[in-house]
């Protein structure tokens, strides 16, 4: 609640209501909370001083004559009076009028004076531009009061890191240069060069610094001269004339607290009359908060707290009300009106951080937590992290990390000469899981080995070798079959049984279901011989000749060497033309025999008892 309050201090009066509206002030003239702080001499009215001046400002007018010490000063009260006057020294103040009406000013932040250098006002008060001098980054407009290489505290447009300072104009950051042995500075903390580097001697937090004060500036509750040394709040009386650091918004009645927190009313033996209260009229009594009851008692004032309520720090709360900030504490008004009150253990609470797992009360007005250690064991899986992130909320490692890596194989085609290749494969986590489940990443294709033009990459085993078709072997696409090229061995003939056992145990173009070949599989090999007439053809016919009942049937000799390929009668890359071991399976008529040969020289069916080349075969 607000009314009009005064109080009479050292021949100077204040008249108007708890919060007055600043303009065109100093700071050391305005508390943070708005409210005008006087000196002896000179006159206040709405925040402008003068000495035989008459100002106006909330429906009051008010006049001063001369003089060094008694004046008057009036401003944004509200509320009639009439007949105030004060003397001391050898001035003298005179009345003061008000017909204004009741109505609080809202306290507009100063931390310079509008129209100076380096000062930016607006709705919201005033501010320091960057550049300017400063002792608290609050009076910044980008809240960051920074030094200079000159040991000059400037507001500046970016925090600077441990090795810069602040440009001079405020602009940026800079390389800080070798500091001055045994200098002090203010560079938000209070440091003393050591050694050429810069060293903290008091952590000032948010209170500033000043060289000219000798270091951080007072914290609340500490005893003061003057608004000028305090880092929080005004320098204000307190009960026993002392001063503090204070941040309350204390009635004009009214004294600040020793804590600098809170206010308390003195006193009648250090009240004025002005503020002395009588049984019928309590108005004088009235105070700022909106849970008290105002009590005259032998003309002190109290404000004795309403049931159901508590008065903490100056705030109102109603009864179960929690703490703000902290649902821990909270507002028990039959247990303490002044204090938090502990909450129980049932009562939930929520720090916001993953890590630390779910929260509670613990009873004796904290948040405590499921974990006091890490929560993550890395027991889950390759993608389960033994460090708790707090900025995914997760145990898993992010997706950005590799949980497994191989390596994949390939033939570069399925021709003869195809080469190996290989390239390497790594999935990653996926975030959300301890499985190694996330995307996979393929690397390009790179040749491991080269295979010759006889060869080519073995699909399974991923190797060059020969294969069906290249070098040692050649396929006919139109009987679907593979042969061999070269002489078995490498040199020397076979026998007719040293050709099946040779055959059948061969291992060649990763194969090893070779057999001799027969001799319907020869003659359906052979190029360019009519076996009919026994003259050549062209290169794409095949001769007409058969065996049937272990007789051959319209077979004729064709000239011998007149062949297609190089006197051959057999496809391009079958070589050589000599005799191969063959077989049938009926006896040809009045051979007795069942074993022959087949020569490409002349396209014809022989036998030999001896020895002949081998050529074996299989099914593609």
């Amino acid at each position: 609640m607000n009314s009009t309050l005064r109080l009479v201090l050292a021949g100077a009066i204040v008249v108007g209501s708890a919060h007055l509206a600043c303009s065109s002030t100093t700071r050391n003239n305005v508390r943070e909370d708005g409210t005008a702080t006087l000196t002896t001499g000179g006159t206040s009215v709405g925040g402008a001083s003068s000495s035989g001046t008459t100002s106006t400002s909330g429906g009051f007018t008010a006049s001063t004559s001369s003089g060094s010490v008694g004046s008057t000063g009036v401003g944004g009260g509200t509320g009639a009076l009439t007949g105030v006057t004060s003397t001391g020294g050898s001035g003298t103040s005179s009345a003061a009028t008000n017909s204004g009406s009741d109505g609080p000013v809202d306290f507009q932040p100063m931390a310079c004076n509008e129209g100076e250098l380096d000062c930016v006002c607006d709705d919201n008060g005033c501010l320091l531009t960057n550049g300017g001098v400063c002792t608290r980054s609050e009076d910044c407009v980008n809240g960051f009061c920074g030094v200079t290489q000159d040991a000059v505290n400037v507001c500046c447009a970016e925090v600077c890191s441990e090795d810069q300072v602040c440009l001079g104009d405020g602009s940026a950051c800079e390389a800080e240069e070798q500091c001055p042995e045994t200098e002090f500075r203010c560079n938000t903390d209070y440091q003393q060069c050591v050694d050429g580097v810069w060293q903290t001697v008091a952590a000032c937090g948010t209170r500033g610094c000043d060289l000219t004060f000798g270091g951080c500036l007072l914290a609340v509750g500490a005893a003061c001269t003057g608004d000028e040394d305090c880092g929080e709040g005004t320098c204000q009386a307190i009960l026993g004339g002392s001063q503090v650091c204070c941040t309350a918004s204390c009635g004009d009645c009214e004294v600040c607290s020793e804590s600098g927190t809170d206010c308390a009313v003195p006193p009648l033996s250090e009240l004025g009359d002005d503020c002395a209260c009588t049984e019928g009229d309590v108005s004088k009594c009235v105070d700022s908060a909106s849970c008290t009851r105002e009590v005259c008692n032998d003309g002190v004032c109290e404000n004795p707290i309403q049931a159901g309520f508590c008065l903490i720090e100056g705030q109102c709360y109603s009864q179960n009300t929690p703490q703000p900030g902290n649902p821990c504490h909270y507002c028990d008004a039959g247990f303490s009106q002044v204090s938090w009150t502990n909450s129980s253990t049932s009562t939930a609470c929520n720090d916001g951080k993953f890590c630390n797992g779910g929260d509670f009360c613990d009873g004796a007005g904290s948040c405590a937590h499921e974990f006091t250690g890490n929560r993550c064991t890395g027991n889950a899986g390759d993608c389960d992290s033994t460090t708790c992130d707090e900025s995914r909320d997760t145990c898993f490692y992010p997706s950005s990390e590799a949980c497994n890596s191989w390596s994949e194989e390939q033939c570069s085609s399925d021709s003869c000469g195809s080469d190996v290749q290989s390239r390497s494969v790594t999935q990653y986590c996926s975030g959300f899981s301890g499985d190694c489940n996330g995307n996979v990443q393929y690397g390009g294709w790179s040749t491991t080995s080269n295979c010759s033009s006889d060869e080519a990459c073995i699909e399974g085993s991923f190797a060059c070798g020969e294969a069906l078709g290249c070098g040692t072997t050649f396929c006919d696409e139109s009987t679907n079959k593979c042969w061999t090229v070269a002489r078995a061995g490498g040199g020397g003939s076979r026998t007719y049984d040293e050709a099946v056992a040779y055959c059948n145990a061969l291992d060649l173009g990763d194969r090893n279901d070779w057999q001799l070949p027969t001799i319907q599989e020869f003659i359906a090999l052979s190029r360019g011989c009519n076996g009919f007439t026994g003259e050549p053809e062209d290169v794409d016919y095949y001769p007409d000749c058969q065996i049937s009942g272990g007789d051959l049937i319209d077979c004729a000799v064709c000239p011998e060497d007149e062949g297609p390929t190089s006197g051959c009668y057999s496809p391009t890359g079958f070589t050589p033309c000599d005799d191969q071991w063959g077989h049938i399976t009926d006896s040809l008529t009045g051979t007795g025999s069942d074993h022959f040969t087949f020569s490409f020289r002349d396209a014809y069916v022989g036998f030999t008892p001896f020895s002949a080349d081998v050529r074996c075969v299989l099914d593609r």
